[in-house]
């Protein structure tokens, strides 16, 4: 983790990567908030360099950051938290159940008559749900920059 509070830079990026490969991890993608992508953009941009974007099958795309070991794309997203970058191997993220979905049946009759203000109606309806969570099981495997200052 870099908590140094300052720009963003190539070099920071570069030890974050090299730090995540050291303990034996590989870094696929970079995500942040809009701030800090528009601060990497003009990185880009002072230095006089083209930038490269890569295309996900999800039709996001990102601005390419070229390591020793490929590029890997940063990726914006505004639900990111500010000032903010996460270096993550997406094939190490996995999604953790309980149980897989069913039907919720606290009263003992998973269908529940349709009522509302004005009376019951001829009509049911079921809840499902599932309980889960993101996690990974190679903590080392990512990286977490903080305190950039934003664009």
């Amino acid at each position: 983790m870099d908590t140094v509070a300052g720009a963003i830079s190539e070099g920071r990026m570069i030890n974050m990567i090299d730090a995540i490969r050291t303990r034996g991890g590989t870094t696929t993608a970079g995500f942040c908030s809009l701030g800090v992508r528009r601060a990497y953009a003009n990185l880009l941009e002072q230095q006089r360099r083209y930038v490269n974007t890569t295309e996900f099958k999800g039709g996001f795309s990102g601005i390419a950051f070229t390591t020793d070991n490929g590029e890997i794309p940063i990726v914006s997203d505004f639900d990111c938290q500010a000032g903010r970058l996460y270096f993550m191997n997406e094939k190490q993220i996995k999604i953790y159940r309980a149980a897989d979905w069913s039907f919720m049946n606290r009263d003992g009759n998973m269908w529940q008559r349709l009522q509302d203000a004005s009376g019951e109606y001829d009509a049911y309806r079921a809840r499902m749900f599932s309980y889960w969570q993101l996690g990974t099981h190679r903590r080392n495997t990512h990286g977490l920059m903080t305190s950039i200052i934003e664009a």
